[in-house]
């Protein structure tokens, strides 16, 4: 219970306490402070509470609130003025109001001079580099035009801080860079695409805080349609972070529901990482016949997609990483795994394949380090294909015994998935892709209506694992 002037509050002297994070302060420190009501803890301008004098209780008991008593003064008695006491300079910890991130400097934040509301300039979208001077003089969006009461239009939420929007309002930066259609306007400096809001979003109503009217977005998982407002997500610890997608940042945000998924993880530092190893491998010398898919008909090898069940090369891998189809390091790890797998199963026993085992012992050898290095913490699944032994096998006297035939995939199959992929890439298939989420959408009717659910996705892995014999059973 310290104030700001570094001295105790005591219920003997009195004191204004914040109702939301019960900072205290001297009544002759508070306006002095802050110039305003808010408070330069929080930064909430919640009630402030003015407790007066306390008398403690002579059986121990908690001190109670009595009325401050004025002493009577004689008329001709004359006050000396006292000089206001300096406040020091606040040590405490401060964190960025806008990203929550604890500067290991605290002068790498901006604190308004106003309301004390802390923020990163690049946060507040003010620019990197900002002049000593002008941290010294700054004043956030509200204070600047002299809006003491201002409040967010994105969300009710009335602490923290606020930017200017085009039509003369306020939003949490923090709230537009989740929303679809807001952004920050380089020409005016101001918040822009208010009035871009789909008008029916303004109905939903937000799953932590109950309340309606703000146009929260929903979770980023497309068949969920659960809204939050950012900094009630924030508040309750769901995850809520900018991620890279095809080389471009994007907001996501997941609701409870859908927290723990791969997907709702940060992607863009692993995926980093494993590009990075992709790159090395792929640029080896000795990698050229993992590049591409392998070509059984040049080749002559009519038996490879009988013996090889899952095809697998460093070119797909590269492809499936650019396109975010990766979740996890777990995943893309297991498809590398199976190209040096694939390798071993198909060429082990067969004549003139020494080398090319050799080279992939080499190769596995050389990922499975970089790997390490990149991820030194990761555990490999126990289902992952991992090399047993680096020196390639004897080439064996006898001929590989015949393995047993597979169905090929008839002429339909192959056309068949080639329209599938064309439906799935469609930007309006996008609610068709995957199941319905009933439960997430509150469609509690669904499966009593719909007795046998589809989807895309599903028709694609079903085609892909030969679950259609006939045309017609897929059509």
């Amino acid at each position: 219970h310290i104030c700001v002037c570094g001295e105790a509050c005591t219920s003997a002297s009195g004191y204004i306490s914040c109702a939301h994070c019960e900072q205290r302060y001297h009544k002759q420190c508070f306006k002095r402070d802050t110039g305003s009501i808010r408070c330069i803890r929080c930064g909430s301008t919640a009630v402030m509470r003015d407790i007066g004098r306390m008398d403690s209780d002579r059986n121990g008991k908690e001190p109670h609130p009595v009325s401050s008593v004025v002493s009577k003064k004689p008329l001709n008695a004359v006050e000396t003025p006292q000089p206001p006491k300096p406040i020091p300079r606040r040590t405490e910890p401060r964190f960025c109001e806008v990203c929550g991130e604890q500067p290991e400097n605290s002068n790498d934040l901006l604190s308004c001079k106003g309301c004390g509301v802390a923020v990163h300039s690049e946060c507040y979208n003010i620019g990197r580099s900002v002049s000593n001077l002008v941290r010294s003089r700054w004043l956030c969006d509200p204070c600047s035009l002299g809006v003491e009461s201002a409040s967010c239009v994105l969300c009710p939420t009335v602490a923290g801080p606020l930017r200017s929007t085009n039509d003369m309002r306020f939003a949490h930066p923090i709230c537009v860079i989740y929303s679809v259609e807001t952004y920050f306007d380089e020409t005016t400096a101001k918040v822009g695409g208010i009035e871009a809001i789909d008008p029916s979003r303004y109905k939903l109503r937000c799953r932590v805080c109950k309340k309606m009217g703000y146009a929260p977005p929903q979770c980023s998982l497309k068949t969920c349609g659960i809204a939050v407002h950012p900094l009630c997500a924030r508040e309750e610890g769901l995850p809520l972070f900018e991620d890279e997608e095809n080389g471009e940042l994007v907001a996501k945000m997941f609701c409870a529901k859908h927290k723990d998924r791969e997907d709702a993880k940060p992607q863009a530092v692993w995926r980093r990482k494993a590009a990075e190893v992709l790159r090395r491998i792929t640029d080896h010398e000795e990698s050229e016949p993992f590049r591409e898919p392998v070509d059984v008909d040049r080749a002559g090898l009519e038996d490879y997609l009988q013996v090889i069940a899952h095809p697998m090369d460093l070119g797909t891998v590269d492809s499936k990483l650019k396109g975010s189809k990766y979740f996890s390091p777990q995943s893309m790890y297991t498809d590398v795994m199976l190209i040096w797998s694939n390798c071993r199963t198909y060429n082990t026993g067969r004549k003139r394949t020494a080398a090319l085992l050799a080279q992939n012992a080499r190769l596995e050898a050389l990922f499975t380090a970089l790997w390490k290095d990149g991820f030194p913490d990761f555990v490999p699944h126990e289902s992952t294909p991992v090399q047993k032994d680096t020196a390639p096998p004897a080439v064996p006297l006898k001929p590989t015994p015949d393995v047993p035939a597979r169905p090929k995939h008839d002429e339909w199959q192959a056309h068949a998935q080639q329209i599938l992929k064309r439906l799935l890439k469609l930007s309006f298939a996008e609610p068709f892709r995957e199941p319905v989420d009933y439960k997430g959408l509150g469609l509690d009717d669904y499966i009593s209506v719909v007795k046998i659910p589809v989807d895309l996705g599903t028709t694609m892995t079903k085609l892909e694992d030969d679950k259609y014999r006939t045309i017609e059973a897929l059509y």
